[in-house]
């Protein structure tokens, strides 16, 4: 193809340098009757790094769909070549290397609160329709730009010298990625550890985001899962009523006709009135449009389908013509004025009346401000049809945008479930691109599947308007998908690889599951690389209808019970009675983690009662007596590798008191699970198994069997443990069983509608009802703490009322409080194993071997939310507290009261043959601790270094400089100033330092920082700019 040059140069004034004439001349290459880029504006020439740089521009293009790019060979059924590909093409090194960032159409809108009373937002049209590229850019110095539009006519590219901006140092810490130094956490582009605490949220109006983000940022709770596919939140993504946002009620999505170049409409079959709603102006007039078609319609008298509006001057009365009998597509159109002081229209109607028989179909409404001389506004209604594979809801989509922005001012991430797999319009739409019968497989669609182009086209949009978001955590593919599919596998890991080819900022993805956790089929199989993190959805309690919910830690299933009168450690055994001499009298653990290819030694105590046999042998050489099946499983869901029946023979027949019992067995190289099943293994009688056991022979040391003693109890009252249970499940840091971080998409305490709803205030909606009875919010604040484990999982609580009612969120920030600064995701962090002197005291926490240094939450487990609510006297605990491995010395604890989030005092401790010990005295509910190293009387040690960027650099050009500062020792440093000076033939840039707190001194040609206190192991940065003379 031939492309023609067009130089425009600009001159002002009878001289001008060559230097400055540069920066005067645009460059458009372009083929002929190519399309045009004009009306390039930029939010800023300068640009804190990773923030974002904003182009509004306009471009003539000949496409017919704007949503959709350039596209000349997709897969079949999609339309070929009727998009537009518009991208920024963006280089910090003079084009050596070009980052491709895509642009999106946008509208933008005026945003009031003239509807919040009904919990919505009033969000109208500004401006006309335009073209914006978002970029954040990653490394400091000069960038360079251009915009590339490609459609069926050619590829236009402008470019110009004065096509550049600065980025310029900030406090953003850039975009997050899994740790590479310990794969269970997240962290920033410059290495920042994020330690998070999360909600499920399905905010939907703006203006309670402002609010509900604004508590939720203050007390630093910084993780939410928004819904971008469904009426929970911004309706980015399809149309369905089980998923994305309907727009219209009174009729039903089909797929039996659609009007020429579409796929899906709008059903009904009776009288009555289909009817949306819209924003409006007061006093203004409009032009509201549908395209209707109807198939054997009858009735009698004056019948038909019309349009029909109400708060408007003509409520309520036919606006058009009707339309009966067998029609093809034809549009009814008609004129509404508004009426004063109201600013939406409540019921904008198509109307069927006086019909007995028949079918109206009808798509493409349209609700426009009439501007006069036939000229109308943008289009108000945010989904006017149901074929979303076509276009994006701006409206939907804007809600989007300050949701992401809202957050980002809140110090908040956005863990947004992007797609929907019951989705009525995806999931309708086959292989080859007709419509048929709707499955979650069409929305799982294949590499040649036309919902995987529709899709792509999505995501992409996607990655154009939110890529540059440092604040989006990751985009979970769809909300609860299929977890032993395939076709849902495949369909993740998809978008995964979608958005680490063409999303320059490679955001993560995952999946989420109903059910299960299928370790070896999904989370660690290699055929899906680019899934950043599993996801598992998993609530506690007792439901009815619900069978797949855990409510005891360890032994989810089977026939058994507490024994709290026999055990041989108090307070609780777990007892069998056999009657029926079959097998079935038996009860599995769940899996947990041990490591492939070590030897095991299982334990346990066991008492029996009456045990005798029930088949043709027993004893000592039959098959009949008590025992713990062991199966070594390759995966959580996995198989079985091995089923070891090593049992007690006839020594544990008969009855006896309390003696143990043990066997050796050796974990297969894929063996990374362990099932234990104490059965009675069809012996008639009574049995209590106690205090099960199992040492790792192999590393000599002892592997936590969940719940091995039976003395914990239900997860739903002990919402600590509800935590710790979930990490005993996916496995430990050491066992690497998943190698990626695991959060909990979902959770919550479950119970029956037991009190009727609303319970003081609370609308049932599964959680367990007496939560709100916790007044002080017990429940939340262990919920909380518990995630101090060392499993490293990250939970999203889905219930929200009792914790926004009560304000409940000071937990998190009193959390976070005491976790900030510790450095979790440095590689060295391992369960601190610290044992307590009292069964009723349990001590969680970790310990950094290298640095010596620890942190324990301490807790006096019956203090449980449930024990509140009952009012059972629970008395405060006293005991010690053992913590080993760091080295011997002098230590500072710091004591921490867990609900205030401040330290209550420090005290000095001695570690000896690498152990301390820790008094408890007094415990009520719980505390928390740091210890770390006393200052040594050698003076601290700070490391200053200077970087600049870029290295070399000519006349006129801004240079950045870095100065990095690093504590050393384990001692804190008081009084701390840093100074740098300007080297000489540069000019100091006026603002530069004092951005990073400096100050800048022009007599001795330096810039000073006063750093203060840089904490023991601490390190920060300051930066500067000066150009070149």
């Amino acid at each position: 193809m031939k492309f023609t040059r067009m130089t425009w140069t600009l001159r002002r004034g009878p001289v001008i340098s060559f230097l400055a004439l540069l920066s005067l001349i645009m460059t458009v290459s372009i083929a002929a009757g190519a399309p045009s880029v004009s009306g390039v504006s930029s939010n800023s020439s300068s640009v804190g790094q990773y923030e974002k740089f904003e182009l509004t521009f306009n471009v003539g293009t000949t496409a017919s769909n704007l949503y959709w790019p350039y596209d000349t060979s997709p897969n079949q059924g999609v339309p070929a070549g009727v998009g537009v590909s518009v991208d920024g093409l963006f280089s910090h090194d003079n084009y050596a290397t070009t980052i491709v960032q895509p642009a999106f159409y946008y509208q933008d809108y005026d945003r009031n609160n003239y509807l919040v009373s009904e919990g919505r937002d009033w969000l109208y049209p500004k401006g006309s329709p335009c073209w914006k590229i978002r970029f954040a850019p990653t490394m400091l110095g000069t960038w360079h730009y251009k915009i590339r539009v490609t459609d069926s006519s050619g590829t236009t590219i402008y470019d110009s010298p004065s096509n550049t901006f600065t980025c310029v140092a900030s406090s953003n810490h850039g975009f997050l990625h899994v740790s590479p130094k310990d794969s269970r956490y997240f962290e920033t582009s410059d290495g920042t550890f994020v330690n998070f605490i999360g909600l499920d949220d399905y905010t939907t109006c703006t203006y309670d985001m402002d609010t509900r983000y604004a508590t939720y940022g203050s007390n630093r709770i910084n993780l939410i899962r928004p819904w971008w596919q469904a009426y929970q939140g911004p309706a980015v993504f399809g149309v369905t009523s089980g998923g994305g946002l309907w727009e219209w009620w009174g009729c039903s999505f089909t797929t039996d006709y659609a009007k020429p170049g579409e796929l899906f409409s709008f059903k009904m079959t009776s009288n009555g009135q289909a009817w949306t709603h819209a924003d409006v102006k007061p006093s203004t007039k409009y032009r509201y449009s549908v395209w209707v078609k109807t198939v054997g319609l009858q009735g009698s008298g004056d019948y038909g389908v019309y349009l029909q509006a109400f708060n408007c001057t003509q409520p309520d009365t036919p606006l058009t013509s009707k339309i009966n009998g067998t029609a093809d597509w034809t549009q009814l159109s008609c004129s509404i004025s508004t009426q004063a002081g109201l600013y939406e229209i409540g019921y904008l109607k198509v109307m069927v009346s006086g019909i007995t028989s028949g079918s109206v179909y009808f798509t493409d409404a349209s609700l426009r401000e009439d501007l006069g001389n036939g000229q109308y506004g943008p289009e108000l209604l945010s989904k006017p049809n149901l074929n979303v594979q076509q276009y994006v809801s701006q409206r939907e989509a804007y809600k989007a945008d300050y949701q992401v922005e809202c957050a980002k001012q809140n110090g908040m991430y956005l863990k947004v479930c992007l797609e929907e797999k019951h989705d009525d319009a995806f999931g309708s739409i086959q292989a080859d691109g007709t419509v048929g019968p709707r499955s979650d497989d069409n929305v799982y669609a294949s590499a040649t599947h036309a919902g995987r182009t529709y899709q792509q086209y999505y995501w992409r949009y996607i990655i154009a308007r939110y890529g540059y978001a440092t604040n989006i955590h990751s985009y979970e593919f769809c909300n609860e998908g299929d977890p032993y599919n395939g076709n849902h596998y495949n369909a993740a890991e998809a978008l995964a690889a979608y958005m680490n080819r063409n999303d320059p900022n490679k955001h993560m993805v995952t999946a989420s599951l109903w059910t299960d956790f299928p370790s070896k089929e999904l989370w660690t199989n290699s055929s899906y690389p680019d899934l950043a993190f599993a996801d598992w959805h998993q609530y506690v309690g007792l439901q009815t209808g619900s069978d797949n919910l855990q409510y005891i830690y360890g032994w989810p299933r089977g026939s058994y019970d507490f024994s709290t009168t026999t055990y041989h450690s108090a307070p609780n055994s777990m007892h069998m009675k056999n009657t029926s001499g079959n097998e079935g009298y038996l009860t599995s653990s769940y899996p947990f983690a041990i490591t492939p290819g070590h030897t095991y030694t299982l334990s346990c105590y066991i008492k029996g009662n009456g045990l005798t046999e029930s088949g043709s042998t027993a004893g000592s050489t039959g098959w009949i007596y008590p025992t713990i099946r062991i199966d070594v499983k390759d995966g959580w869901h996995g198989d079985n590798i091995h089923t070891y029946y090593s049992g007690t023979r006839g020594d544990f027949m008969g009855t006896y008191d309390w003696k143990q019992w043990s066997t050796s067995f050796t974990a297969e190289s894929n063996g990374h699970y362990l099932v234990l099943s104490p059965m009675t293994h069809w012996a008639i009688g009574e049995i209590w198994f106690d205090d099960i056991t199992l040492h790792d022979d192999t590393a000599n040391e002892y592997v936590e069997v969940p719940n091995g003693n039976f003395d914990s109890g239900r997860l739903d009252f002990d919402s600590a443990l509800m935590e710790h249970s979930i990490g005993t499940q996916v496995g430990s840091r050491s066992s690497q069983v998943i190698p990626k971080p695991v959060i909990r998409g979902e959770c919550g305490i479950v119970g029956d509608n037991v009190y009727g709803s609303p319970y003081k205030g609370v609308t049932y909606g599964g959680e367990n009802q007496q939560l709100v009875d916790d007044s002080s919010g017990v429940w939340y604040k262990k919920e909380i703490w518990g995630q101090i484990n060392p499993f490293g999982v990250t939970t999203l609580y889905w219930y929200t009322a009792n914790i926004n009612n009560k304000g409940l969120h000071k937990y998190a920030k009193a959390y976070q409080t005491f976790t900030a600064g510790i450095p979790l995701s440095n590689g060295n962090y391992q369960s601190a194993k610290a044992t307590t002197s009292t069964p009723t005291l349990r001590a969680w926490g970790q310990k950094d071997l290298v640095n010596n240094k620890a942190h324990l939450w301490i807790d006096n487990i019956p203090y449980n939310w449930k024990n509140v609510v009952d009012s059972v006297n629970v008395p405060a605990v006293s005991g010690t507290v053992t913590l080993t491995g760091l080295k011997d010395g002098t230590y500072n604890v710091e004591w921490w009261d867990t609900t205030a989030g401040s330290i209550i005092n420090t005290q000095s401790v001695t570690c000896s043959n690498q152990t301390i010990t820790l008094q408890v005295q007094g415990l009520q509910s719980d505390m928390a601790c740091k210890i770390y190293p006393q200052a040594s009387a050698a003076p601290a040690s700070v490391a200053v270094n200077i970087s600049a960027s870029p290295v070399s650099a000519s006349p006129g050009q801004v240079i950045t400089y870095t100065i990095t500062y690093t504590n050393n020792s384990y001692a804190l440093v008081t009084g701390v100033i840093l100074s740098a000076a300007v080297p000489a033939g540069m000019t100091y840039v006026t603002g530069s330092a004092e951005a990073t707190g400096g100050a800048w001194d022009s007599t001795s040609s330096k810039v000073n920082w006063n750093v203060g206190i840089i904490a023991a192991r601490g390190t920060g940065t300051r930066t500067f700019q000066a150009k070149v003379n």
